[in-house]
């Protein structure tokens, strides 16, 4: 996991597992909204083995209380 230090927020993450012996990587990046929350703004699975990927993108947020 990366982390921007003076602000202390997640910039990214990187995993390495394993599921039914084929290795799995997972790939995110953070983003921050104006109120400093964070959030997975874009995360990317992907099984070599298997040839498999999978993309999940979050865009356009907005806080809908406001």
């Amino acid at each position: 996991m990366t982390i921007y230090a003076p602000t202390r927020q997640p910039r990214s993450i990187t995993v390495t597992t394993f599921a039914e012996d084929d290795q799995v990587n997972l790939n995110g990046t953070f983003k921050t909204l104006a109120n400093g929350l964070n959030y997975l703004g874009f995360g990317q699975v992907d099984v070599p083995a298997k040839n498999l990927s999978l993309q999940v993108q979050n865009y356009d947020y907005f806080n809908q209380s406001q």
